[in-house]
């Protein structure tokens, strides 16, 4: 079942009972990515899965990863109510629920990045030599 959280700025679907588990997509999908798994993890928690802001139904912030974080912040307190959350973030999403613990101590019991690093990397200048080295195959065909 959709909810709406945050004054109707993040929508999220919701199914289960239990503890609350967030699970927050990537930035090249959207939160049916995690179709396959609710129905398990439903038995156990209760399952939100918001789409991030920007994404579906739920509005974009002005500003960046630090505006975004803020918001899933607002959105994870609002729709636990109180009880200790759980928040899995998957890629992008990982950055996000990265940043928000980072700046919201305290906002999730447990967090679980998949496949995502610690922070975005920095453009740079190339390395003198990058461009010529060579690399030998692992594997000869």
């Amino acid at each position: 079942m959709d909810r709406l959280f945050v004054n109707g700025t993040v929508n999220a679907a919701e199914v289960g009972e239990g503890p609350p588990l967030f699970l927050f997509h990537s930035l090249l999908s959207d939160r049916a990515s995690f179709d396959a798994i609710v129905p398990l993890m439903s038995r156990s928690f209760r399952v939100i899965v918001p789409e991030l802001p920007g994404f579906g139904r739920s509005r974009a912030v002005s500003g960046g990863l630090v505006e975004v974080a803020d918001r899933m912040a607002e959105a994870v307190k609002d729709a636990a109510g109180g009880d200790e959350a759980i928040v899995l973030g998957n890629g992008y999403g990982g950055f996000v629920a990265l940043q928000m613990a980072i700046r919201h101590p305290g906002i999730a019991t447990k967090l679980i990045l998949a496949d995502c690093g610690a922070a975005f990397s920095e453009p740079g200048p190339r390395c003198a030599g990058c461009s010529r080295r060579r690399f030998r195959p692992i594997i000869r065909t």
